[in-house]
């Protein structure tokens, strides 16, 4: 999934289900292009089909560069819990600097999910629009103790 125009600040939240038991140490995601640096990757507690506060999200990582049309590992360096049963990755996109790539730029993969999920873009306003799709963005919660 790739947005387009693409201003600089604009970000993609993908819900994460889990239980308040189980604590996420990383992710996986499919990458578009290896040539993108996502300037931030935060979480932050939500609620299914309810966009996040970005506010209220914490800031797990800078610079963040994945693989080129791959899966890409992120170890977030402390184990994440939500007192929730949604807890959002959000991915703060750089502007499009032209194709920076073989993948063309910022970019999550995707697949056919069969049920209703909900993706949420926000404007660089931090306006969240949710574009509810029977696609699942390809972005996975390794959980503490899995070892990847």
């Amino acid at each position: 999934m790739q947005i387009d125009p693409l201003e600089a600040g604009m970000c993609i939240a993908v819900e994460v289900p889990v239980s308040e038991s189980q604590a996420v140490a990383g992710l996986t995601w499919y990458n578009n292009d290896a040539g993108t640096v996502f300037p931030e990757v935060l979480v932050a507690a939500g609620y299914r089909g309810a966009a996040p506060n970005v506010a209220d999200a914490l800031v797990l990582l800078e610079g963040v560069q994945g693989s080129e049309s791959g899966w890409s590992q992120l170890d977030f360096g402390q184990d994440v819990m939500s007192p929730t049963e949604v807890f959002y990755v959000i991915f703060r996109l750089p502007g499009f600097t032209g194709d920076q790539g073989l993948g063309e730029g910022p970019g999550i993969g995707y697949e056919d999910a069969g049920v209703e999920s909900s993706v949420f873009i926000s404007t660089v306003e931090e306006e969240w629009i949710r574009m509810v799709t029977d696609k699942r963005l390809l972005v996975d919660p390794v959980y503490a103790g899995d070892g990847g």
